[in-house]
């Protein structure tokens, strides 16, 4: 078992601490346009973003989106802000955004909360089965 004390430097990115983060942001890279991902540190006037805490990279701060804990039908993490789909019961086909409540203290999808919307039969299984749709620009 490897020690991960605060004073340790020799973090890597197969350190298995790092993968199973429950927390995991991305954002637009400042220097290039690209979408990174990783941890998110904000210095009081700079956003960043790494991967292994030793490649930081500044990142547009709007564009700074933390992961929901779900993961699409075509295996894709979803992130606050990302604009689902999906199939009611009645085969009904909805599109709705993904964003984090501050009063309840939850995950919406549209005006439902996450819990709300599983445990409603509004959606079989109570699973929610969903694609990322592209963002528009």
């Amino acid at each position: 078992m490897t020690n991960h004390s605060e004073n340790t430097k020799s973090a890597t990115c197969d350190n298995n601490v790092l993968e199973n983060r429950r927390y995991e942001f991305r954002g637009v890279n400042k220097s290039n346009n690209e979408i990174i991902y990783g941890n998110y540190y904000f210095d009081g006037k700079y956003h960043f973003i790494d991967k292994c805490f030793e490649h930081r990279k500044e990142v547009y701060a709007k564009s700074v989106s933390q992961f929901t804990g779900l993961i699409s039908v075509k295996k894709e993490k979803a992130f606050y802000g990302d604009v689902i789909s999906f199939q009611t019961t009645e085969g009904k086909e909805l599109t709705k955004e993904l964003w984090f409540c501050t009063d309840k203290q939850s995950l919406m999808v549209g005006n439902f909360t996450y819990y709300e919307l599983a445990q409603s039969g509004f959606i079989q299984p109570t699973k929610l089965e969903f694609e990322i749709l592209p963002k528009t620009t």
